[in-house]
């Protein structure tokens, strides 16, 4: 029987020091994002699609049932993230 990934929890750093977080891997219960230092807005999007490229291929093909990318909620958290 093979085990599906959805209600996992995960964590993804991304280059530039933007931090992902969530309550599950198909990101029906949104995404937390945080800051490790300021970036600038350019540095903040390519995180955003280091992120979406990093679930595509490590998360998505292990879960059952994914509403896709353009579902997601994202949370900006006002607290600079702290390393894990």
């Amino acid at each position: 029987m093979t085990k599906f990934m959805n209600d996992q929890s995960f964590s993804h750093m991304s280059n530039n020091g933007t931090v992902f977080k969530g309550d599950r891997c198909d990101l029906s219960s949104g995404v937390k994002v945080s800051f490790l230092w300021d970036i600038e807005n350019e540095q903040q999007n390519a995180d955003f699609a280091e992120f979406a490229a990093w679930h595509a291929m490590q998360i998505w093909p292990q879960l059952n049932g994914f509403a896709g990318y353009d579902a997601i909620r994202y949370e900006y958290s006002t607290e600079q993230a702290e390393l894990e």
